[in-house]
């Protein structure tokens, strides 16, 4: 009896724990630093995603999480696994940007293209409106142990099919931040 109380045990703990959440990542007390800005505004003032509106920007980082491959390749001089992150607000650092929205990715809603073609809109226009809906989210800024090089993904969601990322890095060079020539992993849907 013993043993097929410990073999259902057994079974059942893994089952049980595959609906509970993981752990919600907190918000950070400190600002952003000075250089994590700096990057973030770098990246936001080349991002173009083609809109004549402003892009929507999640107002919260979301966790840094590589790939893999990312890790074996253009990450290779940071400490592997990347370490738990808290995650930060946006507040007014983009706030001379006129094409930066901040949005509450919790409350935005998107205008899925899919959904939008089924009930009869053209491709067109669901793209259009999609895309303009869309939402652009920044992970923490995570940097190497000399702080030479920093990275970061970035996901742009405008629905199920709808969407594209990746990973960036960035170098400090004659006291400035600059876009890495390092490719890592990108994805697009």
């Amino acid at each position: 009896m013993k043993t097929i109380l410990a073999f259902v045990s057994v079974l059942i703990l893994p089952i049980s724990l595959l609906g509970q959440a993981s752990p919600k990542l907190l918000i950070s007390n400190t600002p952003l630093t000075t250089d994590q800005i700096a990057i973030y505004r770098i990246f936001l003032f080349s991002y173009d995603p083609g809109l004549e509106t402003p892009i929507n920007v999640a107002d919260t980082t979301s966790e840094f999480s590589p790939e893999s491959n990312d890790l074996k390749s253009c990450l290779k001089e940071f400490d592997s696994p990347v370490s738990p992150q808290k995650l930060h607000r946006f507040t007014a650092e983009f706030s001379d940007f006129q094409n930066i929205h901040l949005i509450d990715p919790n409350t935005h809603k998107i205008s899925d293209p899919e959904i939008a073609i089924k009930r009869g809109e053209s491709i067109d226009q669901a793209v259009k409106a999609g895309v303009e809906a869309g939402v652009l989210t920044l992970s923490e800024v995570i940097f190497d142990s000399t702080h030479h090089f920093a990275a970061f993904s970035y996901s742009f969601r405008c629905g199920v099919l709808c969407g594209s990322g990746g990973t960036v890095v960035y170098e400090f060079n004659n006291g400035k931040w600059i876009k890495s020539k390092r490719f890592c992993s990108l994805w697009m849907s």
